[in-house]
């Protein structure tokens, strides 16, 4: 190359102006002028073209360095490609490049970022970050506070003391605790002093006695009580409490099952409907169109004590059973009937037939005659079976009957009995003893319609 001569050089400490010019003598190109601001941009333009020649990085027109000027031993490898909705958008396959997840797909959630290292993508989250000092990687609370020289809360040997700011109050992180306008009050003492109050700066909303008594929307809890509420209290579907006196049980249902009135009346419920009530002077209502009495021995127990009431002065009476249990009305099918060997034929008219079973009482009634009577054969004492209920197998439990009308019989009954341990109504004569006197003679034969008539009554105790 030939020597080249610069002269003309401005002789002062200040920089060049673009203006100011190079006078540039060679012995084999002759002389040329350049001026200071085609210098500048000839050098620059070197520059960005051979930034990796001359390692030399220049802002873009962000003023921010471009991340592929930036050599790999600063960025470590990484280069942000874009974003990623789907596994399809995941096409680079450059070591080090990476796309953030937009929309969740796969095992990537939002915000994860999925890296290419050379032949799969790996998945780094924000559990995967770093927490480094100097270079020092740490992906453990512990080793961060090591690295940060962070100390533990606490008076062992290398932790640091609260001293007393918090008192013996635990730590907890801010995601876990909400406040909201609450002024905690706390004071010392001995009895019933508060130990915690919580106020929202002109009521009391919470207060913690020293001796355990716990105040809700109160002050002052009774001294008595270990929880007193001022106001409503409301759990959901199982109790309700007002401050005006009433308590409501729900199972589980919009329903009222119990409910304890101010006024003192307790209300029993099913599906909303009163089916019972004990009102305030102690008497039971019951809604018997909408009451079923359980399993033997389930019902209303007037409590099975001794009692002289009706026995006569000096007499105890014993109570063996005071549950009632039932309640039914219904009717029930009346028929002649001989004890031995009965009727060729017999066709039975039923007018009407009725009972009522309150516990185990039994009452029936019934208005029966006959259309048709063969007795040929019929040998035994005279009877209407087909009683609604066993009667009670006790040797002195007897039921009676009353014969209220007669009508067509060759001889009429006036009288009856229910035996134990039978369904079966035994017909009878005045003036008759012993056994049952009537038989399919006393009775009007033949087919002749409406014969034979009788109304009676019968009441009896049921074998359960």
């Amino acid at each position: 190359m030939a020597n080249i001569r610069v002269k003309d050089l401005p002789n002062t400490s200040a920089p060049a102006a673009d203006t100011d010019e190079f006078i540039i003598d060679s012995s084999s190109a002759g002389t040329r002028r350049l001026n200071y601001g085609e210098l500048k941009t000839a050098i620059s333009g070197d520059f960005q073209s051979g930034t990796s020649t001359y390692k030399v990085a220049t802002l873009g027109s962000d003023n921010k360095l471009d991340p592929a000027q930036i050599p790999d031993t600063l960025s470590q490898g990484l280069n942000f490609v874009g974003v990623a909705n789907s596994a399809g958008d995941l096409t680079s396959t450059t070591q080090g490049d990476f796309y953030v997840i937009q929309t969740a797909f796969g095992v990537y959630s939002v915000g994860d970022q999925a890296v290419y290292d050379g032949s799969a993508y790996i998945r780094v989250t924000d559990g995967t970050k770093q927490i480094s000092e100097g270079g020092t990687g740490a992906t453990t609370l512990d080793d961060a506070k090591g690295n940060l020289e962070i100390p533990d809360i606490g008076t062992a040997p290398n932790q640091t003391p609260l001293s007393g700011q918090l008192g013996s109050m635990a730590w907890q992180s801010a995601e876990g605790i909400s406040v909201a306008r609450a002024e905690v009050e706390s004071t010392t003492g001995t009895g019933s002093t508060q130990a915690l109050t919580v106020t929202d700066g002109s009521s009391t909303k919470f207060v913690v006695q020293e001796d355990g008594r716990v105040g809700i929307g109160t002050a002052t809890p009774g001294a008595t009580y270990k929880l007193d509420v001022s106001g409503d209290i409301h759990t959901d579907a199982i109790l309700r409490m007002s401050r005006a006196g009433d308590f409501a049980l729900y199972p589980g249902s919009s329903n009222i099952v119990y409910q304890l009135e101010q006024a003192g009346s307790h209300l029993f419920k099913t599906d909303g409907s009163i089916v019972a009530q004990i009102d305030s002077s102690a008497n039971l209502n019951v809604n018997l169109g909408n009451l079923v009495f359980g399993t033997s021995g389930k019902g209303i127990d007037f409590g099975a004590v001794s009692t002289s009431a009706g026995q006569g002065t000096g007499t105890t009476g014993s109570v063996s059973n005071s549950v009632l249990s039932d309640y039914e009305f219904g009717s029930w099918t009346p028929t002649y009937v001989i004890s031995g060997t009965n009727f060729a034929a017999l066709t039975m008219d039923v007018i009407a037939a009725q009972y009522v079973k309150i516990g185990r009482h039994v009452h029936c009634q019934a208005y029966i005659r006959t259309d048709n009577v063969d007795a040929t054969g019929a040998l035994g004492y005279l009877t209407i079976s087909g009683l609604p209920f066993v009667s009670d197998s006790s040797v002195i439990v007897y039921g009676g009957a009353s014969i209220h009308s007669s009508a067509n019989w060759t001889n009429a009954p006036t009288t009856g009995y229910v035996a134990p341990n039978t369904a079966t109504l035994y017909l009878k004569r005045h003036g008759t003893t012993g056994t049952p006197t009537l038989t399919a003679s006393d009775l009007v034969t033949g087919a002749v319609a409406n014969q034979n008539e009788i109304v009676f009554t019968a009441s009896y105790i049921a074998s359960t």
